[in-house]
């Protein structure tokens, strides 16, 4: 098996600390950048204006004499002689850029082996100006002169001496500056390196810091498991984003909490509604079994109990499929043009035997139309059958139960009404859960006849899935009523104004 390398990269932390990393040195290269520049500029802006101030001051210093005529090739000699600097060579030109003088010793400066001596500073500046002249470019103005270890710079300008005309040229060696932006380069890298090594050093351990509660987050929630759904993650600051994620999260783990106990008592009800017809079916059986001969009518009397016993199975389980279809978003509601009128009495019709066995009455009030409505059959067959059959489960021997099909401009309106035991103030409003049982269950006789609970959830979704409600309009005094709202709308008409949502039962 092939061992797995971390690599840092691949964790949060460790990306976190590379961009900012990244951020830090692109910011730092380019303010350092922009400095040097500057700096960099300064630096010449200050050379060129003293070469400049230099040549004006010779300029002037000459034009301030009272120069003969015929003397002032003299004239410019002596005033060169008198401008002698350090770092500085003032040299003459006559007008076909031949020297006339220069105020330089040689060699210049003094012992620096690594300079270029008088001739040859002369001759370089020389050379740049006539390339200037010959390039028809201006000789005056600044220009940079390169040696073959040294940079130099110029500065030119014409000047009338007495009745002649020469060219000014004004040279400084560049050693200093340049040394001084190679150390100032040196500086800011050095400055940078140390600042990014400090910055990643920092970074990660803020990232740490920062990233500790993500850290705490998941190792809790990691523990959390199916035996300690309840449990919560801790929230510290509600108000900022890792406690806001702590917050939805643990409404998250509040869903599945609630989720998880619905499944828990699901499977334990269903398993209880199943347990018991099988138990009765199977006790029916050892009773007959345990005596060789028994009469026809116990023969009768026990396959009758065995019958009504299989037909409660098969609807616990039909209701259980259908239950679990639903959940699963796999119950499609196939909708086609049909009529409520005719869906009611089909539906009271076959509970007729059921309501003569109870000793209840059954009425049916319908309007004087057809009731048009776009549907699925079966399942609005069902939403019918499951209120009626729980009236009837319901009713007060001797009672009459009533359905009452009415419609308005916008909805049609199913009313189904017993009379019969009250439901308890606690349990209406449960009275649609899964498995909820009242207790008022009787059978002619008196004996106890339980349902499965399930009528009422399926019903109401099926009301939902075609965009309408089923409530419990009031259950007082002896008497019950439920209502079923269904919309008076076309397929379209529901999916462009999205009326209806289909809610899990």
């Amino acid at each position: 098996m092939t061992r797995r390398v971390y690599n840092p990269l691949h964790s949060v932390r460790g990306r976190l600390t590379l961009w900012q990393t990244a951020i830090l040195a692109l910011v730092l290269v380019i303010g350092a950048s922009t400095a040097y520049v500057f700096f960099r500029g300064l630096i010449l802006e200050r050379v060129d204006r003293g070469l400049s101030d230099t040549a004006d001051a010779f300029a002037q210093s000459l034009k301030a004499d009272q120069i003969a005529v015929g003397g002032e090739a003299r004239a410019v000699l002596d005033g060169l002689n008198e401008f002698r600097f350090r770092d500085i060579s003032v040299i003459v030109y006559d007008r076909n850029l031949h020297v006339v003088g220069t105020s330089m010793a040689d060699p210049w400066p003094p012992h620096d082996t690594s300079s270029l001596g008088r001739k040859a500073i002369a001759v370089m500046a020389q050379r740049a100006l006539r390339h200037n002249w010959n390039d028809r470019k201006r000789m005056d103005g600044f220009s940079r002169l390169y040696g073959k270890t040294n940079v130099y710079r110029m500065y030119a300008t014409s000047m009338i001496i007495g009745r002649q005309s020469y060219v000014l040229a004004v040279v400084q060696p560049l050693d200093e500056e340049q040394e001084l932006l190679r150390r100032t380069k040196t500086t800011a890298g050095i400055a940078i390196a140390l600042t990014l090594l400090i910055a990643g050093l920092g970074g990660a351990l803020l990232a740490d810091r920062s990233l500790a509660p993500v850290a705490a987050m998941t190792a809790h929630a990691a523990r959390i498991g199916a035996q300690d759904s309840g449990d919560r993650l801790p929230v510290h600051n509600p108000h900022d984003e890792l406690g806001r994620l702590a917050l939805v999260f643990n409404d998250l783990l509040g869903r599945l909490h609630d989720a998880l106990n619905r499944q828990r008592q699901f499977m334990a009800d269903a398993s209880h509604e199943l347990r018991t017809p099988i138990a009765i079916i199977q006790a029916e059986v050892d009773v007959t079994l345990a005596q060789e001969r028994r009469s026809p009518e116990e023969y009768r009397e026990t396959l009758l109990t065995i019958g009504s016993s299989g037909r409660r199975l098969s609807a616990v389980i039909s209701n259980l499929f259908l239950l679990a279809r639903v959940d699963a978003g796999q119950f499609p509601v196939l909708r086609v043009p049909t009529y409520l009128t005719d869906i009611v009495s089909e539906s009271v019709k076959a509970l007729r035997v059921l309501s003569e066995r109870r000793n209840i009455e059954l009425s049916v009030e319908l309007p004087s139309d057809d009731a048009p409505y776009e549907g699925d059959v079966e399942l609005l067959h069902r939403l019918v059958t499951n209120l009626v059959e729980n009236a009837l489960k319901h009713g007060a021997p001797q009672s009459t139960a009533t359905v009452v099909l009415s419609e308005s401009p916008s909805h049609y309106s199913i009313r189904v009404m017993n009379n019969g035991p009250t439901i308890p103030a606690d349990l209406q409003s449960h009275i649609f859960d899964r498995f909820a049982q009242t207790g008022t269950e009787r059978t002619k006789s008196g004996a106890r006849e339980r349902g499965a609970g399930l009528g009422l959830p399926i019903a109401r979704w099926i009301a939902e899935a075609h965009g309408g409600t089923l409530e419990l309009l009031w259950s007082r005094g002896g008497s019950t009523a439920f209502q079923c709202t269904l919309p008076r709308v076309s397929t379209e008409e529901l999916e462009k104004n999205q009326m209806f949502t289909v809610s899990a039962v």
